[in-house]
């Protein structure tokens, strides 16, 4: 039950991230019937992504664990952008700050609705 609530919580997250930045960002364009399916596919390739690169960077300071989240996010803007026709990201500076953005985003997401998702569906009610 742990990997599917971490999973719908990541999920939840990317969600929100991609939302945001897809509001903020000109140049960044989810078709709107796919929005979903994009959702689903950055979420299972940030899920893949980050603890390779959290190996990665081990030992490596405290910058490091800001660079995994980063580099994840990235990592997962482009694979998702790769696969599908459904998100289009335009020029440079919409990358960079796509990915400034779902990161903080995501993070906030997390901080705020990822522990409270997990517990319920996990099953565990304590606060």
């Amino acid at each position: 039950m742990g990997l599917v609530a971490a999973f719908v919580v990541r999920f939840a997250v990317a969600v929100v991230a991609l939302l945001v930045a897809a509001l903020v960002l000109d140049d960044f364009d989810i078709s709107t019937l796919a929005f979903p399916l994009v959702a689903l596919i950055y979420a299972v390739i940030a899920m893949i992504a980050q603890p390779g690169i959290e190996k990665l960077l081990e030992d490596r300071g405290w910058w490091a664990s800001t660079a995994v989240g980063l580099l994840a996010a990235f990592v997962a803007l482009l694979v998702t952008d790769l696969i599908t026709d459904d998100l289009e990201i335009s020029g440079i500076g919409t990358w960079i700050m796509a990915t400034v953005i779902v990161w903080i985003a995501g993070v906030l997401a997390n901080l705020l609705l990822g522990r409270w998702l997990y517990r319920r569906i996990a099953g565990d009610e304590r606060r």
